[in-house]
């Protein structure tokens, strides 16, 4: 009989494509899955996932700030995640996100695993000390009631070990990609402009100091960014911001793009990321330049590390001299196929199946 599993995710299902929408998809090949999402009611930078899963919205009352509002959303949510769990007698209880540990009845914990999907270091989100506080305080409670705390990279692991989490529940399953390899498609040479593409969000760990600085410096680069914007960006011509795209569509928007990047701004969150971004960037076979970070070192025979703005300018004026690939056929098959979303949920299974 199929474990039933209950999947709170704290991003709605239509927002850009992440982890939490890989593995409920790859969990749902084997268990009895129910997905519940946060609305986003910014409803414009939605990119719409076709999925076979069973997803159910949860909606709120806008204006999040207000203090009555926010009491009477958590209330709301309570009653509605203890109607869930009454229904659905799940075995497992799957949260994406401290804050969704706080709305289960406390009486019914022992009725279920709960299993805690660690993909961030959410203390390292801009937050009021008040609210960082708050989910400091959600997070300790959530390692505690949890079965296995699944995280995302080593320094991530490292981190909510140093927190209070007991590094006995933590299991390591690094991101991925979807598994389906592409077939690349050839860039036209002798191009005028050289173009460079961001894919994902453009939030204000996006480092446009460097951006601009590489604009000064070259007149015959641009900039394309893909995905929903959270922060203010530069009004320049020659950095062009298409909102975001269906995941299915990425590389066919993007494969005359002549160069990938990752241009963060290196903090306590960043230190704890292992890209999903970089995974589909060697898949679409192409030059890569990122910000270097330890958590991503392991990526160095397939990317061009940069540590601060003079650098990413010698490996940008190389990149446009010669923009050979630096890594090989054989080699990005290799990595591919030893990094699929399938791997990581085999992992996941199997601890799955031992609690």
């Amino acid at each position: 009989m199929q474990k039933k599993i209950v999947y709170l995710m704290h991003v709605d299902w239509d927002w850009i494509k992440q982890r939490p929408h890989f593995l409920a998809e790859k969990l749902h090949e084997k268990y009895d899955i129910n997905v519940f999402y946060a609305l986003s009611r910014d409803r414009k930078v939605m990119t719409a996932n076709p999925t076979s899963i069973k997803t159910s919205p949860i909606v709120t009352l806008p204006f999040k700030k207000i203090s009555f509002i926010r009491n009477v959303n958590k209330l709301l949510q309570k009653i509605i995640y203890w109607f869930v769990l009454e229904q659905m007698k799940p075995d497992i209880v799957w949260i994406t996100h401290p804050s969704l540990h706080d709305y289960l009845p406390r009486k019914k914990l022992s009725k279920f695993k709960v299993v805690y999907d660690c993909m961030d270091d959410v203390l390292g989100f801009s937050n009021t000390p008040q609210a960082k506080k708050a989910l400091d305080e959600s997070e300790k409670r959530l390692f505690e009631d949890s079965e296995v705390v699944f995280v995302s990279s080593e320094h991530l692991q490292n981190q909510i070990v140093n927190r209070g989490c007991r590094r006995e529940k933590t299991c390591l399953v690094r991101n991925g990609y979807n598994g389906d390899i592409i077939q690349p498609i050839k860039v036209p040479e002798n191009k005028k402009v050289f173009s460079l593409t961001y894919v994902g969000t453009i939030s204000n760990w996006v480092n446009f100091d460097i951006i601009l600085n590489s604009l000064d410096e070259f007149d015959n680069i641009e900039y394309h960014f893909y995905g929903p914007i959270e922060c203010k960006v530069p009004n320049n011509s020659r950095i062009i911001f298409h909102g975001p795209v269906k995941h299915s569509e990425i590389y066919e928007t993007i494969k005359d793009s002549d160069c990938l990047i990752m241009p963060f701004k290196i903090n306590d969150l960043i230190l704890s990321v292992d890209p999903v971004k970089l995974y589909e960037y060697v898949n679409f076979n192409k030059n890569i330049i990122t910000v270097y970070y330890e958590e991503i070192e392991r990526f160095g025979d397939y990317v061009h590390f940069y540590r601060d703005n003079n650098e990413y300018l010698e490996v940008l004026r190389d990149l446009i001299e010669n923009n050979n690939l630096k890594y090989n056929e054989e080699s990005r098959y290799e990595f591919l196929v030893n990094n699929t979303w399938d791997k990581r949920t085999e992992v996941i299974i199997d601890k799955l199946e031992s609690i």
